[in-house]
């Protein structure tokens, strides 16, 4: 049985298995491979069923929120009866009783309106989404949990790009965030894949991609490899960079690939400015993965209020090796 992303429209995202129950908000629901991808659902009974779709508001602009003052008076419901209303007749009767003793709700303008009920409907109702399964998500699920031990999508995405990962090459990866790494590697080529097995290496994250921890596939590096056996090498860690390169960098043919990962910005300035000072590099570029997400709807296409923005993914550094003195 394959793993999916199960994303809670008020709460975190998780990796399960379309089988058996599992919690969303305060209920149960069951899981079956019948769900389609990216729908929200909604509990009912423990079951799930298709939340109702409303289309996006585009019409005219009406209303002024200008004049409202946020001082939690406009609702007239208290705190103990939200709590009843909810308890004895469901999630949607509430939000509907909700908007009827709002003294600004009909003031509001349509987009705050919508804006409202959505908010509304995450907290009250047991909404989820169910997501694929990719490299790029998983990262982002193990990230929320444990930041320090995993890799956001933005920066692994970069990552394989600047290591030039393609089909049918051979690469060499060091992986400190257990395993996603090297599972997305492993999704990209086809050609032969190595990974260094250290002191910190895991490799629990396979499984979310559906390949097994002694599978054919991955080799392991061993003392005897021959130098200038991969075409890259990319590295995620948050161990000295400089000391993994002087290892195995002599691996790497000329011309191959460098991209490694940290989130300690002294770690990959030390590599850069090591890489640069020995010439055994050219095209060496550090960078810091950040990435600013935005909400596109017709007349508020606005930088995401609750996005990640303002903390950064990690840094990287890149190049291609050379050979600067030929015996």
């Amino acid at each position: 049985m394959s793993w999916v992303v199960l994303q809670v429209m008020s709460g975190p995202r998780s990796l399960v298995q379309l089988r058996g129950k599992v919690k969303v908000g305060k209920q149960f629901v069951k899981l079956s491979p019948e769900l389609l991808y990216n729908r929200v659902y909604q509990v009912k009974n423990g079951e799930p069923e298709l939340a109702s779709g409303e289309d996006t508001y585009d019409g005219p602009v009406t209303g002024d929120n200008r004049g409202f003052i946020d001082d939690n008076t406009a609702q007239t419901l208290t705190s103990e009866e939200i709590i009843e209303i909810r308890n004895s007749e469901g999630g949607e009767a509430l939000i509907n009783t909700l908007v009827q003793n709002s003294k600004t709700f009909n003031m509001k303008t349509q987009f705050s309106q919508e804006k409202y009920l959505r908010k509304k409907k995450n907290k009250h109702l047991a909404l989820f989404k169910i997501l694929r399964a990719t490299p790029g998500n998983i990262a982002d699920t193990q990230y929320s949990q444990k930041p320090s031990k995993s890799i956001r999508s933005d920066a692994l995405h970069n990552l394989l790009a600047l290591g030039n990962i393609h089909s049918d090459c051979a690469v060499l990866v060091y992986d400190d965030i257990g395993g996603i790494l090297l599972g997305s590697v492993l999704e990209k080529t086809t050609g032969t894949v190595s990974v260094v097995r250290h002191a910190h290496y895991r490799d629990h994250n396979l499984k979310y991609f559906g390949i097994k921890v002694n599978s054919e596939r991955i080799s392991h590096v061993l003392p005897e490899n021959p130098a200038g056996t991969y075409d890259s090498l990319i590295v995620a860690s948050q161990e000295p960079l400089k000391e993994i390169l002087e290892k195995y960098l002599p691996l790497l043919r000329p011309s191959g690939t460098i991209s490694t990962y940290s989130q300690d910005l002294m770690q990959v300035a030390i590599v850069y400015e090591w890489l640069i000072k020995e010439t055994l590099a050219v095209n060496v570029c550090l960078e810091e993965i950040w990435t600013r997400e935005f909400q596109v709807l017709p007349e508020r296409t606005h930088p995401n209020m609750n996005s990640r923005q303002g903390s950064s993914g990690g840094y990287i550094v890149s190049g291609n090796k050379v050979i600067s003195e030929i015996s």
